[in-house]
């Protein structure tokens, strides 16, 4: 296979899509972890759950 590029993008590997997430449970057990893998890789993440000050303590301001 030869080597295409696009610009200065070498590889869809090196195309990184950011996503506004909107996320049910996030104060679970799984939850969490989705929500956690969610912001490290740099997505906005909205968090649906009844104690919101729960996700404040958990997240900090990085959800909405």
């Amino acid at each position: 296979m030869g080597s295409y590029t696009y610009g200065n993008v070498k590889s869809l590997q090196e195309v990184v899509v950011k996503m506004k997430i909107f996320v049910t449970g996030a104060t679970g057990f799984i939850g969490q972890h989705v929500v956690n893998k969610l912001l490290a890789d740099g997505h906005k993440v909205i968090c649906y759950t009844r104690n919101q000050m729960k996700v404040y303590n958990m997240f900090g301001d990085d959800t909405i």
